[in-house]
């Protein structure tokens, strides 16, 4: 990827990670969060103009109460989760909160310096937490290429990171978000979100 690419792919990272928080604590407040993540796909891909558009007119026809018990029924519960936002759910043989590849993604993390605090809300593997990761090892290869620095280890950690752990989970979770969610903006999410780790996979960094 170019420094440019970099800096696009990490930023929409990080606003697709606001996208799987409480949504009255995020994006029902700052819908602008959402203009932006979609004028940065639009940016990335012109090809994806209408499901941009799609995203964000969602939102404004969409009632908050409907919203917040679709994203309960996604990711929260209480009842069993519709799309489970935890990475060993899916990867690992238990198929459990908080399992082997949970800790293995927490060691990826140390390799670029973040520390996995203990009282943390959620486990080192919930979507928004790995996409927030991926914001930050973006910004950090992209600054070590403006440095000339040797990016080798660096990227290969990353890639192994989103080839063994990542991709994997979010192409699946997505899948289960276009099937199960009652509201089109979630839909639109899982879509998009699929599209854009799809490519993560595809062009290594």
């Amino acid at each position: 990827m170019t420094t440019e690419s970099l800096s696009i792919n990490a930023e929409i990272s990080r606003l697709f990670s606001i996208m799987f928080y409480n949504p009255e604590e995020t994006f029902l407040s700052e819908p602008e969060t959402v203009k932006a993540l979609a004028e940065l796909i639009k940016e990335k891909d012109a090809s994806f103009r209408d499901d941009a558009e799609k995203l964000v007119n969602s939102l404004k026809e969409l009632d908050a109460q409907e919203l917040m018990l679709d994203y309960a029924a996604l990711f929260v519960g209480p009842f069993q989760l519709q799309a489970p936002p935890y990475g060993s759910v899916y990867l690992d043989v238990a198929k459990t909160v908080n399992g082997e590849s949970t800790a293995a993604v927490t060691d990826i993390y140390r390799k670029f310096a973040l520390n996995v605090k203990p009282d943390m809300r959620e486990p080192a593997d919930h979507i928004a937490i790995e996409l927030e990761f991926i914001h930050t090892a973006l910004i950090t290869i992209g600054n070590m290429k403006a440095e000339n620095k040797d990016t080798t280890e660096t990227e290969n950690v990353f890639n192994d990171f989103i080839s063994d752990y990542y991709h994997p989970f979010v192409s699946r979770m997505c899948e289960l978000i276009e099937k199960n969610a009652s509201t089109d903006f979630y839909k639109s999410i899982g879509g998009l979100l699929k599209t854009f780790s799809d490519e993560l996979k595809l062009v290594q960094v």
